[in-house]
């Protein structure tokens, strides 16, 4: 690590005002929020280094200036940009009369896409999206302005639920990656789910927006939240139980799961990880032509024959898998409590893994304790896997970072923190509850 330069941004009862936070060691810190629990779910960073992060409100949130405030549900979801510097650029929310979420963000040139879900009627001024009694796919076009820029997608659900997790964009191409119940319509005709357990949804779009194909992967209780897209080809990741899927009997409560679509859709590889306890895969990135995992297990776990022993609690495994599904290497990361995986990124030397630990990590040549439920956390492994680097934040409620990407040679996290947080040993501001935060620092 270099020098830091740090700068804290602290929005409250409804004006902005700066401090500085420890401009000598240099990261730069933005907090924003209301004065309720606010919760952050995914982020990303476009070209020039803006941030565009998405998450949920209750009852009202004060982004910059603009306060926005929930529908009759009371919930509301948000989307934040900030630039290179931590500065407000501007917000949009949106509340559905009885259930809103927003998952997942993504840009590509200039268009910035935030998929969810929806419950009940979402009114926008570029259409209505109409979920009725059940719960529907939906994904918001904005430009990098945050004006937006076409109607609504809504992928609807008869008698059942579908729920967007991951959008992924190239410039050909664009997924939807999430799971459902009872049926969904992709653009092609009706995916159909068998009994009440959730299908996987795999999805891909050219850049005209005409569906390219989608799949439906069932009769095992699959959860999809992820990918990384391809020339038309995706490789998904989640988890699954209760059933038999490719093969594969469920071994614990859920199982991992990773399987790979060509650029049809037909399936080529898929990858299990297993315990007698609950596992899932959380994220995916590449790094080259391999992808590497973040991994949430629990107790000693299989996977591709190899046997990986535990910490304690559930623990973290990072992976590292070629293009055909084959184990470069795993490195499994926990202390004596839980671990969480929120997102993983890569540079061209280090792998960059988002989440939160609970209890005390171990972790490149330090020892991190939280101080309350869970902290924050973000660490570097090299390409073979070596821990590099770790830093943490945190106070005495759940804190979790939920999107870590990099930006020329900065990394840029985000997440929720928890009132009476810490950075550094210095404090960190708060509005009230939970509020969001992106921090920023030099490689």
């Amino acid at each position: 690590m270099t020098r830091w330069l740090a700068v804290v941004v602290l929005v409250a009862a409804g004006c902005t005002r700066q401090s500085v936070l420890g401009r000598d060691r240099g990261e730069q810190l933005t907090i924003q929020g209301g004065v309720n629990d606010d919760t952050v779910n995914h982020a990303t960073v476009d070209a020039d280094g803006n941030t565009y992060v998405v998450g949920s409100f209750a009852e009202e949130i004060l982004l910059g200036d603009d306060r926005h405030r929930a529908g009759p549900s009371g919930v509301g979801a948000f989307l934040l940009s900030v630039d290179r510097q931590g500065a407000y650029r501007w917000s949009r929310s949106w509340s559905a009369s009885t259930f809103t979420y927003a998952a997942s963000v993504a840009v590509e040139g200039e268009s910035v896409y935030v998929l969810g879900y929806v419950g009940g009627t979402l009114e926008t001024e570029r259409g209505v999206v109409d979920a009725g009694t059940t719960q529907d796919l939906t994904m918001l076009h904005f430009d990098r302005a945050g004006a937006m820029a076409s109607p609504p997608l809504q992928l609807p659900s008869r008698g059942g639920n579908a729920q967007g997790k991951a959008v992924l964009t190239t410039d050909r191409h664009l997924s939807i990656v999430g799971h459902f119940v009872g049926d969904v319509d992709p653009g092609d005709g009706l995916l159909g789910a068998t009994g009440d357990d959730d299908h996987g949804l795999a999805t891909v779009f050219d850049s005209a927006g005409s569906l390219r194909w989608a799949v439906s992967v069932g009769e095992a209780d699959v959860l999809l939240v992820d990918g990384l897209l391809g020339d038309g080809s995706l490789r998904a990741v989640g988890h699954f139980g209760a059933g038999v899927l490719w093969g594969n009997e469920a071994r614990g409560a859920r199982d991992g799961l990773v399987a790979a679509f060509d650029d049809a859709g037909a399936l080529r590889w898929h990858l299990v990880i297993a315990s007698d306890g609950v596992d899932r895969v959380d994220a995916i990135a590449s790094l080259g032509d391999d992808a590497v995992l973040a991994a949430v297990v629990e107790g000693p776990v299989d996977a591709a024959g190899q046997t990986f022993p535990a910490a304690g609690g559930t623990d973290l495994l990072i992976l590292r898998v070629d293009e055909g599904g084959s184990i470069r290497w795993a490195r499994r990361i926990g202390g004596e409590l839980n671990e969480f995986a929120g997102d993983i990124a890569t540079t061209d030397e280090d792998v960059l893994v988002a989440g939160s630990f609970r209890g005390t990590l171990e972790l490149a040549g330090e020892v991190l304790t939280s101080r309350g439920d869970a902290d924050a956390v973000v660490f570097a492994l090299n390409a073979d896997g070596e821990p590099q680097w770790v830093r943490s934040l945190g106070g005495p409620g759940p804190d979790v970072a939920r999107g870590v990407f990099v930006d020329q040679r900065d990394v840029v996290i985000a997440g929720t923190v928890s009132e009476g947080a810490e950075f550094n040993g210095e404090p960190v501001p708060s509005n009230g509850g939970s509020d969001l935060f992106v921090l920023r620092f030099r490689l």
